[in-house]
Parts: structure tokens; C-alpha cells; sequence
């Protein structure tokens, strides 16, 4: 058999087959697969984690993180937060408070867009965060917007009973 370890020069190091499988340095860095471990656990290749991984601190990922469909990403002590892929939709759920999408940036938007019925995309809502308006969008085509004397109707207006407060002007 081709197995041994060895230490030295403030090291210690584990062969299989002779390679070497995992190397502990003078740091106490341990590296599996890797000879220059950057962290305290460093490992070239694959995890499999069998029961739960609990992490303190701040996780960096600098690749895809792949959950299959029907698995969740739960927020919350009470885990009543939860973000999954259904095989068909994207679900964002809540059971205690609000959902709030909020964009700090000065003077930029939130913007929803999806499908325009012919492959492309359109938008649909638009907060406008350097003017303070609103905007309702069909196909991309701007219908509805407010603004800071009321609101901008584009395009003809159908309804069943329309009561006027005020002054009209045509």
C-alpha cells in the first residue's frame, strides 16, 4: 500500500496512492485536494454534505448555487420566508409581514418586466425614483402614469361609471 503521512517544515501531510490527499500547514489551514489551502478548511472539488451545514458569518459564493426544483431557501427565525422554483414558477413567499422591494440607489428605478406575447420582453411597472412617478405599461406602451398634479391617462379610458369631483378640461 501506498499510504503515509509526513510532517515537517511545520506541516503535515497525508498521501493515498501516491498523492498527496490533504495537507495541513503551518497556518493550521487544512487543504484537501489543494497544496496552498487559503482558509481554514479549503477544498479542490466536490462536498457531499449528508445531514445540515451551519454556517456563522458571511458565505461568498463565486459560482452558481443550483437547488433543484422544489427545494426552498427558508429566511427567518421562524423560517417564514421562503424562496423556491416549483419545476414551473418562482415562488417568493411570506407567512408573517410583508414583501417590500426597495431600491436604495438614488434616482433609479424598480422596474417589472416579463414576456410581450411574440419572444421578446416588456416592461410592464415602473417607480420612477428621480421623478416620483408611476408608470402602468401594456406591451411595453406606457397607459398610466402619475404624477405630481395627478395622473396621465394614454390611450382611451372604459368605464362603467365615471364621477368627476372638480373641473374638467378638454
Amino acid at each position: 500500500s501506498d499510504e503515509s503521512f509526513y510532517m515537517g517544515a511545520g506541516k503535515l501531510f497525508f498521501y493515498a496512492d501516491g498523492t498527496e490527499r490533504l495537507r495541513v500547514d503551518s497556518a493550521g489551514n487544512v487543504g484537501i485536494a489543494t497544496a496552498t489551502p487559503r482558509q481554514t478548511l479549503d477544498v479542490d472539488g466536490g462536498v457531499h454534505i449528508q445531514e445540515n451545514l451551519n454556517v456563522v458569518g458571511v458565505s461568498t459564493f463565486s459560482d452558481i448555487v443550483n437547488l433543484p426544483d422544489g427545494v426552498s431557501i427558508k429566511f427567518g427565525t421562524g423560517l417564514d420566508g421562503e424562496v423556491k422554483h416549483t419545476g414551473s414558477n418562482l415562488q417568493i413567499q411570506e407567512d408573517t409581514g410583508n414583501i417590500q422591494i426597495v431600491n436604495y440607489a438614488n434616482d433609479k428605478d424598480v422596474v417589472i418586466s416579463t414576456d410581450d406575447s411574440s419572444g421578446g420582453i416588456a416592461t410592464y411597472f415602473k417607480a420612477d425614483g428621480s421623478t416620483g412617478e408611476t408608470i402602468l405599461y401594456n406591451y411595453g406602451n406606457e397607459k398610466i402614469k402619475t404624477t405630481a398634479s395627478g395622473i396621465e391617462v394614454t390611450g382611451t379610458t372604459d368605464t362603467d361609471n365615471l364621477i368627476i369631483s372638480g373641473t374638467v378640461s378638454v
